[in-house]
């Protein structure tokens, strides 16, 4: 779980909050956990599938004004 930053993880949770009952976000993030993943690759495969709910902007933007 060494392989991340704040800002991903922030990203990663928010993710999960958002679409908990997605088995897609569930297992990237178990992987994540497991050591199987980083938490960047779980969040770009999460961001890969257009049903799953995304109201954070994406960790390179800058935030708004």
């Amino acid at each position: 779980m060494s392989n991340w930053t704040p800002l991903e993880l922030r990203v990663l949770a928010g993710l999960y909050v958002q679409n908990e009952q997605s088995f897609l976000v569930r297992r990237c993030v178990h992987r994540f956990l497991a050591g199987e993943i980083t938490a960047r690759e779980a969040i770009e495969r999460i961001r890969e599938h257009s049903d799953v709910r995304d109201d954070e902007p994406a960790p390179e933007a800058p935030s708004p004004p």
